[in-house]
């Protein structure tokens, strides 16, 4: 029994390694069009501007509230054509990873769902 939970935490750890390297990573091409993209949304009673360039993403709460970056997420891997594993990094906490998935709807609306593993 020992072994086998060895096995799969080694295997974990190996999948995270093996994520981090993955350099071709690239968010969906109607996303990366304009340098940034940039869109807002509320989360809660939180409103928040999202900048995303090809491999990353910050978001920030707008800049009349005088809050810095609140978020970054890294593109670790592409899943399917909208799939896509992050890292999630937020200062002074450890980092998380997500799986999220891009929908267009229409040239300037785009949906997300987003889920992050803890």
């Amino acid at each position: 029994m020992a072994h086998r939970i060895l096995f799969v935490t080694v295997s974990i750890l190996l999948s995270v390694v093996t994520m981090e390297t993955d350099a071709e990573c690239r968010f969906p091409d109607f996303l990366v069009k304009l340098d940034p993209w940039v869109g807002d949304y509320k989360r809660g009673n939180q409103f928040l501007v999202a900048y995303i360039k090809e491999t990353y993403m910050d978001i920030k709460e707008p800049r009349d509230s005088g809050q810095s970056g609140k978020y970054k997420r890294n593109c670790v891997r592409q899943v399917t054509d909208t799939k896509y594993i992050v890292k999630h990094v937020e200062p002074d906490q450890s980092p998380l990873y997500a799986c999220m998935e891009f929908f267009q709807r229409a040239d300037n609306i785009v949906q997300l769902k987003v889920r992050l593993f803890v």
